[in-house]
């Protein structure tokens, strides 16, 4: 009986225990969750709030507007544009059927065809529908507020003229990244500054704004205003077109410049084969081969000998040069002029004929050293600056390494390489006065509210030549057209000074040169009196009428000719000391160029004199003399001048005289007789 009682009480005594053990476990538990609850809400509290405003908040990044590109006219070239793309999310589709058929109204096709497409998901959150939604189609599908149609936007830039200018614009890749051109070269100040804000999200995963959540809104990019004139860049990109088939050449470029400012005001680049675009990579599809392409320049850099050796003042224009009836030994080598057994020539006629042996005694007198002072004087074997990426500065040895015959060669354009930008640019040395500017192609920089950030201006890098000298050879480049091997590059009713080059090309991977292969050039200028413009043309490998005289020439003249038949267009303010410079010139050149040609009214309109005093400058009273009164009077009237004429037939003189500086309220009087 004890036995029991003993029993009982020692159950009793474990069954309290325990109960004790029970009661400190679970106090002890409530104490650990209280202990953990206070460290995740009081001591490590940041990066559960952190994680809860994930789940409750989203961060949507605002992308920054791309600024837009402009010609000097304000004409739009490249510009962003939203683009919106259909997607869905499966399980937020509560009726797909009813979806189904709704996507097949709107965007065409079977039900079928998109209730396939949903089901094959496989729940994924986000797939595809169509990219680039059409107005009509964006609008009804944001009519309809389909649960689970998710409507991405994205920014696309594009080129309302196509792919004019591609080469100097650029391009915006898949991911955004500028390359190639001004995008590239100008990209921290068009893409501006992304922006963010945080979104809301509720239990079904929907999106709203709060004013209560921060946000930084997006800074739009800078505009750029370019030099480039869209018509003219079409122009020679037409034109370039058309020589490459005509003449089966593998490529060509076309610089257009303003000798005295440096602006560009076109640049092309065209392929004859060139493979489809999905085959070439970004910098393929941009390479723009005025910048970074150099070739051998030919008898177009003979420009630089001759003004060399008038500066120096070794010979006249007038002088006379033995050439050696076509045949001429320097060293161990021969020289010879194409096809020609020229004797005794003048200095012009060396230039005018493009005689290889005339240059090359030309460059014997002058002596290596100072003929490589003026090479680099005038801008060669350096980069010019512009504002373009991957500039090629061209091969140039030093002067240690010329020798007799690399001399000669160098003289005549062999030898050493050059970019057409650099052709361009020592060209306008001898239109302008004689001055080397930089090139350029940003005119400003324009924020968003149309203010200006930053302004390109002229630039002189040095004088080369004198504008004794610089009027000199513009006589010589002029008769080189008019009665040289230029004569193709003439244009109707406009006086044109310019060179022809064809030079001999070398293969990858061959020593010397390659039979048959050649590169076809011409610089020129236009009114050749006072030049308004510069144009440079090149051909890589043509294989019908390679010499540049009968390829290259005629591409200038049809170039200048419809660029000239371009209706004229206000000219920007120019800066003083611009306009100055080209006062000086005018008032240095003393008479009009003679040579120019006629154009008849049913070609288009323009004279003589008016096309070439329109050109030359829109400050100065035009030269009349000679004209009939009617062309004498549409002249003045373009130009703003009142005009009060005596007789009749044609002008026999003016007051005041041609290039007059222009004053508010002159009057021109002219006098006519037969």
């Amino acid at each position: 009986m004890e036995y029991r009682h003993t029993r009982r009480r020692t159950l009793r005594h474990v069954s309290v225990g325990r109960l004790h053990q029970l009661v400190a476990v679970f106090f002890l538990g409530i104490l650990m969750i209280l202990f953990r609850s206070f460290t995740i809400q009081v001591i490590d509290r940041s990066p559960w709030i952190e994680k809860a405003a994930q789940q409750h908040q989203k961060r949507i990044p605002m992308p920054a507007e791309r600024g837009q590109i402009y010609d000097r006219n304000l004409d739009v070239l490249a510009m962003d544009q939203t683009v919106y793309h259909l997607a869905f999310d499966q399980r937020l589709i509560a009726d797909v059927n009813a979806a189904a058929d709704v996507l097949a109204d709107i965007l065409g096709g079977s039900p079928k065809q998109y209730l396939d497409l949903i089901q094959k998901s496989d729940g994924k959150r986000f797939v595809y529908v169509k990219r680039g939604l059409t107005d009509l189609e964006l609008r009804r599908l944001t009519e309809e507020k389909i649960e689970g149609l998710i409507l991405e936007k994205e920014p696309r830039r594009i080129r309302p003229y196509g792919t004019l200018a591609r080469q100097v614009i650029g391009v915006i890749d898949s991911r955004q990244k500028s390359i190639g051109g001004v995008e590239q070269a100008c990209d921290r100040y068009l893409r501006g500054a992304d922006g963010w804000a945080f979104y809301q999200r509720d239990a079904h995963n929907q999106s709203f704004s709060s004013l209560e959540l921060p946000s930084e809104p997006p800074t739009d990019g800078h505009h750029l205003v370019l030099t480039l004139d869209h018509a003219c860049q079409s122009i020679l990109e037409e034109e370039l077109q058309n020589g490459i088939k005509t003449y089966k050449a593998q490529n060509g470029c076309a610089v257009m410049m303003d000798p005295y400012t440096g602006e560009i005001i076109a640049m092309a680049t065209v392929w004859a084969n060139r493979p489809d675009t999905d085959k070439l990579s970004y910098e393929e599809y941009v390479e723009n081969r005025a910048v970074q392409w150099d070739f051998e320049p030919g008898s177009t850099f003979k420009i630089v000998a001759a003004a060399a050796a008038l500066e120096e003042r070794l010979f006249e224009s007038n002088a006379l040069i033995y050439c050696e009836k076509g045949v001429y030994r320097v060293g161990s080598h021969t020289i010879h002029d194409r096809n020609e057994r020229y004797e005794w020539l003048t200095f012009s006629e060396v230039m005018e004929l493009s005689s290889n042996i005339g240059m090359v005694k030309i460059a014997k007198k002058m002596g290596k050293e100072k003929l490589c002072q003026y090479v680099r004087n005038f801008g060669f074997g350096t980069r010019t600056g512009i504002d373009l990426p991957r500039e090629v500065p061209g091969i140039l040895a030093p002067v240690y390494r010329w020798d007799d015959f690399g001399t000669a060669t160098i003289a005549f354009g062999q030898g050493l390489s050059v970019s057409a930008l650099q052709m361009a640019c020592m060209t306008a040395v001898v239109a302008n006065g004689g001055e080397l500017v930089k090139p350029y192609l940003i005119r400003s920089i324009l924020r968003t509210d149309g203010s200006v950030h930053l302004t390109g201006r002229p630039k002189v890098i040095r004088r080369v030549i004198s504008e004794k000298t610089s009027a000199e050879l513009r006589v010589i480049l002029e008769k080189t057209v008019s009665r040289g091997l230029g004569r193709l590059a003439a244009v109707d009713g406009v006086s044109v000074a310019g060179k022809t080059g064809t030079a001999e090309k070398s293969s990858p991977g061959v020593r010397g040169y390659t039979p048959g292969i050649h590169v076809s050039s011409f610089v020129g200028f236009w009114p050749a009196d006072v030049p308004q413009y510069v144009l440079v043309v090149v051909l890589d490998e043509p294989r019908e009428q390679y010499w540049a005289s009968r390829s290259a020439a005629p591409i200038f003249s049809r170039m200048v000719d419809r660029i000239v038949s371009l209706p004229v267009r206000p000219r920007y303010h120019e800066s003083e000391p611009v306009r100055k410079r080209r006062d000086r010139l005018f008032a240095f050149t003393s008479a009009p160029v003679s040579g120019s040609g006629t154009r008849s009214p049913e070609a288009g309109g323009y004279y003589p004199a008016a096309l070439e005093s329109r050109a030359v400058s829109e400050y100065h009273v035009p030269n009349l003399i000679g004209m009939s009164l009617r062309e004498a009077m549409k002249l003045c009237g373009s130009g703003g001048i009142a005009v009060e004429a005596e007789g009749s037939g044609r002008v026999i003189s003016q007051e005041p005289r041609a290039g007059t500086r222009i004053n508010p309220g002159l009057v021109c009087r002219i006098r006519c007789g037969p």
